[in-house]
Order: C-alpha cells, then structure tokens, then sequence
C-alpha cells in the first residue's frame, strides 16, 4: 500500500488558496474592496478563457469527489462564469479592463482577430478530454495525457508569442510613467 501523507491535491489546492487570497488582499489595498474583488474576479476570467487546460477539474472537481464520492465536470459552468463575468464587463463597465496589464492585453486580444488563435487553442485544450469521450480516453490514457499537454504548451506559447510585444510596450510605458 503505497499512501500520501498529504494528497498532491490537497497541496496544490492549498497553494492555489493562499495565492488567491493574496492576490485579492493586493488588488482590494490597491484599489479598494469593490474594485480589487471586480479586477480580482476579472483576472480569474482571463485565466480560465486564455489557458488551455481543465482548470475546474483540479481544483473544484477533487473536492466534490472528495466529499461525495461522485465525479463532475466543472467546466461548463467556469466557462459560463467566464463569458458572462466578461460580457458584462464590456457592457458595462469596460474600463475596469484598464486596471491590470494581464486584463488589458485580454481586452485587446477580444477585439483583434490575429489574437482569436489564443482562445481557440484555449478551448481544445480544455475541453481535449470531454471531446474525445471518457471511454476513448482512458483506452489510451498516456497517449492522449501527452496530447492534452502538448496542447497546453502549444497554447501558452502561442499565447505568450502573440502578448510578448504588448508586455514590452506596457511595462516601458509603466516604468517610465
């Protein structure tokens, strides 16, 4: 029998928590506690719609495992979340996107086509898994896990090519005021 101490879910989750909190404790001091939790939620959104990976299933579907036993697939409902937290914003409130630098190279890329690629490959790489089938999946389980993460990188290369000019403009602009 060959336990954990301390699953490596459980770890990462933890990490995950205490950089979650330090975040929004960062953004409320330096915009205030409305604010801060909008640019907060907001940064979460990009995250979800611009990384190709199942971001749910790590970190919400672990624990509802954990405590009933049964699988879910949380995508869906963070990619609704996403999408209707970001339409929102457009509507109403679109310089909100103007608060953080990985919002508004976000908002740029909404708005020119050349940069649509990032959210393509975001997509197939989240939803790779529930595209292809459970079963399928795990028939051929290491084959399609290095498929799955030749997408993730693919997808953050790709995104870091297309942002990598707007990080230079933005960060000069910024450091010299």
């Amino acid at each position: 029998m060959n336990k954990r101490l301390i699953p490596w879910y459980l770890l990462i989750s933890f990490l995950f928590l205490f950089a979650s909190v330090v975040y929004t404790a960062y953004e409320c001091m330096r915009h205030g506690v409305e604010v801060g939790c909008f640019v907060v939620l907001l940064s979460w959104s990009v995250y979800v719609l611009s990384v190709p990976s199942a971001h749910g299933r790590l970190l919400i579907g672990s624990f509802f495992n954990l405590l009933t036993g049964r699988s879910i697939f949380p995508e869906p409902y963070l990619w609704g979340v996403a999408v209707a937290v970001n339409i929102v914003t457009l509507l109403f409130a679109p310089q909100m996107y103007a608060h953080t630098l990985m919002t508004y190279i976000f908002y740029r890329a909404l708005f020119l086509p050349s940069y649509w690629v990032i959210f393509v490959l975001a997509a197939i790489g989240t939803w790779y898994r529930s595209t292809i089938g459970t079963d399928a999946y795990l028939a051929y389980k290491s084959t399609h896990t290095v498929i799955r993460h030749l997408i993730t990188l693919v997808g953050l290369l790709v995104l870091f090519y297309l942002t990598h000019q707007d990080f230079i403009v933005l960060l000069s602009a910024t450091v010299s005021g």
